[in-house]
């Protein structure tokens, strides 16, 4: 008699899933390619290699950077007004808590917009009873905080190693977002698992 062994291939276990923010988990209404035309005089879609938070810093005087800043800042005041959590935020999160898979975010928005979404996060937390509360986030990094913006890999590397207990790369640790080269790329370039929504 002649017996086979097939091998399984297992997944690893998720020790933390890392979340982009816009577009993923809300819905901000952020036109990006309108503000890099109000700031620099041109649409970014000739430019493929283009990087609003790096062309910015790159712009040759402390007066024009600062006017950069400003247009940001005011067209996110403006999404900050209209964002909604995207449809199924709510209960993937919920889905985590009982699941115990701790999250973290990592966006290239600011500080004051992730307050926004965690008060609205809240705000649908709110009657839903101890046995369906949502998964908080560990931490959460911004343009904000001393680090280069995504599609760098150091914040993810920060969150791997002092939250999720990780080294990389790793199979352990998932990057989820909606943008090819600021999410995905992210996620590659530290070397985990991606999920393109």
């Amino acid at each position: 008699m002649k017996t086979t062994t097939t091998k399984t291939k297992t997944m690893a276990t998720l020790k933390g899933i890392v979340f982009d923010m816009d577009d993923t988990l809300v819905r901000s209404n952020l036109d990006i390619p309108a503000m890099y035309r109000k700031i620099f005089g041109t649409d970014p879609s000739t430019n493929v290699n283009c990087d609003i938070l790096k062309d910015i810093n790159d712009l040759p005087t402390q007066e024009e950077r600062t006017r950069a800043h400003q247009i940001v800042d005011e067209m996110e005041e403006d999404s900050r007004r209209q964002m909604t959590l995207m449809p199924g935020c709510v209960e993937l999160l919920t889905w985590l808590k009982a699941h115990n898979i701790p999250i973290s975010l990592v966006t290239r928005n600011s500080k004051k917009t992730t307050t926004v979404f965690n008060e609205k996060l809240e705000r649908a937390q709110q009657g839903r009873g101890r046995q369906r509360q949502m998964q908080k986030f560990q931490h959460i990094l911004t343009r904000d905080d001393n680090i280069p913006p995504k599609p760098d890999p150091t914040a993810l590397k920060i969150i791997a190693q002092d939250y999720f207990n990780v080294d990389l790369p790793s199979s352990e640790i998932l990057m989820v977002g909606d943008s090819i080269v600021n999410d995905i790329g992210f996620g590659k370039n530290a070397g985990v698992q991606t999920a393109l929504l």
